[in-house]
């Protein structure tokens, strides 16, 4: 195999790790922004109860979505050519 190829695969695969990484930064940024203007609307419109109950629903699907994209990348660090 020529060199200059594997070191062309090699920057791709960096550069995708790096792409990877700032949509998880962005998406928990989304995510976090969304639960707290969700979660103030609630609560303007059914009251504090209502409000806190979907700050902690929306905490929870955050946390099992966390935990899913954790599992996902600890996969793919162990075989990374199954992906």
């Amino acid at each position: 195999m020529n060199f200059s190829r594997i070191g062309f695969v090699i920057v791709i695969e960096f550069f995708l790790g790096k792409v990877c990484d700032a949509v998880e930064v962005a998406g928990k940024n989304v995510m976090s922004k969304s639960s707290s203007v969700t979660t103030e609307l609630v609560s303007h419109r059914y009251g504090e109860q209502a409000g806190h109950a979907t700050s902690e629903g929306l905490d929870a699907a955050g946390h099992a979505i966390g935990t899913g994209w954790a599992a996902f990348k600890i996969r793919k660090a162990f075989n990374p050519k199954m992906f």
